[in-house]
């Protein structure tokens, strides 16, 4: 069960685990409060990052003699707020962050408590739903049955744990499913582990040392575990015991980011799954692949149809991942298509995005005797007898050319190494499309120089439409061969020579484009350069020593670093002032990966100016996966859950 606690000794139950389970939930995330205003780290990249699209959310709801509270009022598993203010409770039922009266369907209000009174929350009684209770000099009034008032203590529940200098604190200490109370002193945490209501000593309950005398108790599910974890916060400085083992073991174990000031109340909330990174590809005449990212484990559906109404919804993949897919298939022609992805958590959080729009490809291109071509990768083009670079335009991620010659010509870009068993399959669909039942036969194989020195793969093949030999050549580029067939013999090398000039790579963050080169300084004191690590895999990946998911997954490419050699591998851990977070000093970064003991190549990206060229503004960690060409092949936006994931991206291209 996941609680929330405020200075005040606010906790919140924002999901149910039933006893020895351990579900996997969407961690908490830190909030502040000043004057019945709510700023909330939407993000939960533990940095104010305003209120723009992707960004954070402020509320208005209570005011300056208010104090806040939080809980899962509605059972819907998500955080909403509340205040309280001289016993009385005004608590934000349908989540929309304003105070709607108490009617049909909107908010509520209770009377629970006096002036002299705290305020705490909690699933008193295992229903799934936040209850109210009143703290007194040590006493605690719990509204075990959740009708808002105190209905003497055969029916709701009382109790004596802590004292009148303690403050109340609350939590599923021992992961039953339902709340028990406790005390915090000056930085001493006293929790009634057994759930009888009374300190029973530390053998029997706990005891535990976080923070000090100056600072504000706080607990939330930090790691997303499903259980409550201790927190202590000072003047906007968060302290956040992440492993859960009730002790401060510094910002590499634990977390520790600044949110708010000293004036500000903290809180913390549960959210939804964030999705983030919606893109739809491989679009043909009948299908697409939708892709999205999740900030946490979450399920993959797509709602989809005509119009905004939809109609049709993809079977629920219930397996909880992070990087989404799902294709769609049977789709009509050349026709619009509306679309909206869904993911929920193990906790049943779920998020649906908003309405988005993509295009099916129209019926195959027509050639100039009629025959069609239709090919994933090929476009069917001519070309003219003088080439120039006028011709050529850019569609999708393939180039393509037209000309007035009437020999078909078919351009594609293809690896180098595997351009043979392309052509060769190119060719019989050709041979298969003309309606010939014929299987091409490789005449020769070798790599001709082009008149100014450019080098091209050919293929000969036995003649096949009259007496000349069809040749399939790839003029080398970057790693790559640029695919160009032609019906006649190969005696114009000049015309490959104008294609490899004008066909130039693009470079891009997205799938198929070629990653942007940079050159960075790196924290042993070395440089590199991405471009001279071609013929790796690479992998880059963003990331700050402020930002606790970059250093959550850190030990997760350790492991792949160790496990992989460094000639197949390059693994660039570029330290950056991205994503809201400041430059770190490169002092403080060469220290903390070697007091980590990690091994892969820090690059110091102090401006952030490769960040920017990667498109990574909106928040970090954000990791891409490079072929051994220095074409993007997949991109992770947040964090990996654990080494699985960081190795399938990597071994899928």
């Amino acid at each position: 069960m996941v609680y929330l606690l405020i200075a005040i000794a606010i906790c919140l139950p924002a999901m149910l685990v039933p006893a020895g389970e351990a579900e996997a939930a969407t961690p908490a995330k830190i909030a502040a409060y000043l004057n019945g205003t709510w700023y909330l780290d939407y993000n939960g990249n533990g940095v104010w990052n305003g209120t723009g699209t992707g960004n954070d959310r402020l509320y208005t709801f209570g005011n300056a003699a208010m104090k806040p509270v939080t809980g899962d009022w509605d059972k819907d598993r998500i955080t909403e707020p509340g205040v309280y203010s001289n016993g009385t409770w005004y608590l934000d039922y349908n989540g929309n962050g304003v105070w709607n009266g108490t009617g049909t369907g909107n908010d509520r209000l209770y009377n629970f408590g006096n002036a002299s009174m705290k305020p705490v929350t909690g699933d008193w009684n295992e229903d799934g739903i936040t209850e109210v209770a009143a703290y007194l000099n040590g006493t605690w009034y719990l509204d075990y049955n959740g009708n808002g008032a105190w209905d003497g203590s055969f029916i709701d529940r009382q109790c004596a744990f802590g004292n009148s200098s303690m403050t109340p604190v609350s939590g599923d200490w021992n992961r039953d499913g339902i709340t028990e109370v406790g005390a915090y002193l000056n930085g001493t945490w006293y929790l009634d582990y057994n759930g009888n209501g009374a300190w029973n000593g530390a053998v029997t309950d706990r005891l535990y040392s976080f923070g000090n005398a100056s600072m504000k108790p706080v607990t939330g599910d930090w790691n997303g575990d499903g259980y409550p974890k201790l927190g202590a916060y000072y003047n906007g400085k968060w302290y956040m015991d992440y492993n859960g083992n009730g002790a401060w073991d510094g910002s590499f174990i634990d977390r520790q980011c600044t949110f708010g000031n000293s004036s500000m109340i903290p809180v913390n909330f549960v959210t939804p799954p964030i999705i983030s990174a919606v893109n739809t590809s491989f679009i043909t005449t009948s299908s697409v692949t939708i892709t999205w990212a999740t900030n946490v484990a979450a399920t993959s559906q797509v709602d989809y149809g005509t119009g905004n109404s939809y109609g049709f919804t993809t079977p629920l993949d219930t397996d909880l991942i992070t990087s989404h897919s799902v294709d769609l298939s049977g789709l009509n022609a050349q026709t619009t298509y509306h679309f909206r992805v869904k993911s929920r958590d193990a906790a049943g959080n779920e998020t649906v995005d908003s309405d988005r729009t993509f295009a099916t490809l129209g019926p195959p291109i027509p050639s100039e005797n009629g025959t069609y071509i239709n090919y994933d990768y090929l476009f069917s083009v001519q070309y003219p007898a003088t080439w120039t670079s006028q011709t050529v335009t850019l569609s999708g991620d393939v180039f393509y050319a037209k000309g007035t010659d009437k020999d078909i010509v078919h351009i594609a870009i293809r690896p180098a190494t595997d351009f043979k068993d392309a052509a060769t399959t190119y060719l019989t669909d050709l041979i298969a499309e003309r309606g010939v039942s014929l299987t091409p036969g490789i005449d020769s194989e070798s790599i001709v120089t082009l008149s100014d020195g450019t080098q091209a793969i050919q293929i000969l093949y036995s003649a096949l439409f009259g007496s000349n030999k069809f040749a399939i050549t790839g003029v080398l580029k970057d790693g790559n061969a640029i695919m160009v067939c032609g019906a006649s013999d190969p005696k114009n090398m000049d015309l490959y020579k104008a294609i490899g000039q004008t066909l130039t790579f693009w470079t891009g963050t997205s799938f198929g484009d070629r990653a942007p080169n940079f050159t960075l300084a790196c924290v042993d004191g070395s440089q590199v350069t991405l471009s001279a690590l071609q013929g790796k895999k690479v992998i880059i990946n963003f990331w700050n020593l402020n930002c606790h998911y970059s250093m959550e997954e850190m030990p997760y490419f350790q492991e792949v670093r160790a496990k992989y050699p460094e000639s197949s591998i390059a693994m660039l851990m570029v330290n950056t002032a991205a994503g809201g977070f400041p430059a770190n000093r490169p002092e403080a970064v060469a220290a903390a990966i070697e007091a980590a003991g990690y091994t892969f190549t820090v690059p110091l990206d102090e401006s952030g100016a490769v960040a920017g060229a990667y498109n990574v503004s909106s928040g970090i960690p954000v990791t891409f996966f490079i072929d051994s060409s220095g074409i993007i092949k997949s991109k992770q936006d947040g964090s990996f859950p654990n080494v699985a994931d960081i190795e399938t991206r990597l071994n899928s291209y």
